[in-house]
């Protein structure tokens, strides 16, 4: 599986030096010849697909509102949302995901935030709100923030901030046949 991530990430690097749009492509390498099921387990186009939680991610560039990034992601295939965080290995492998995209380090829009009730923060596909990867004194809520980034300048710690502020985001969706 391993393999699999270096050939990946080395195909997003080798797409970025030659200036190729900065969203993820995913190139098709087979990996093991004895595993009949990586055909099913592949995601659309320029999407990632993510074993343990079965589940396909795309990072967009783009930069937009919170919401208007959400609706945009609930206009890709499969219905996506902004995604949700359920783990430090998963935290690690969206910042990983943002870094091999984008040199810039962009703030990324997460599906967290706290609309419709102040300091209770809720995922925006509804998965349950545990593993948590705030900063010290984090979150905050300066100014009325209500929507959540990760910010790849510090370790992928997440910061609350105003959801009508622009910035890259992640869709993602959870494979049906899985």
């Amino acid at each position: 599986m391993m393999l699999v991530w270096v050939l990946v990430l080395t195909a997003l690097l080798a797409s970025d030096v030659a200036g190729m749009n900065n969203s993820l492509e995913l190139e098709v390498i087979p990996h093991h010849v004895d595993e009949p099921d990586v055909a099913e387990r592949m995601c659309d186009h320029k999407w990632v697909y993510y074993p343990p939680l079965k589940s396909c991610f795309r990072f967009f560039c783009d930069k937009r509102s919170w919401t208007n990034a959400e609706v945009f992601c609930n206009n890709r295939p499969h219905s996506a949302h902004l995604t949700s965080v359920s783990s430090s290995a998963h935290n690690i492998f969206l910042k990983k995901m943002i870094t091999a995209a984008s040199k810039k380090n962009p703030e990324t829009w997460i599906g967290l935030n706290d609309i419709l009730r102040e300091s209770t923060f809720t995922w925006i596909d509804g998965s349950i709100y545990t593993y948590r990867h705030w900063p010290n004194g984090g979150p905050n809520n300066l100014g009325n923030e209500d929507c959540v980034i990760i910010n790849d300048r510090y370790m992928g710690v997440w910061n609350d901030i105003s959801c009508l502020k622009k910035a890259a985001f992640i869709c993602s969706y959870r494979r049906i046949n899985d």
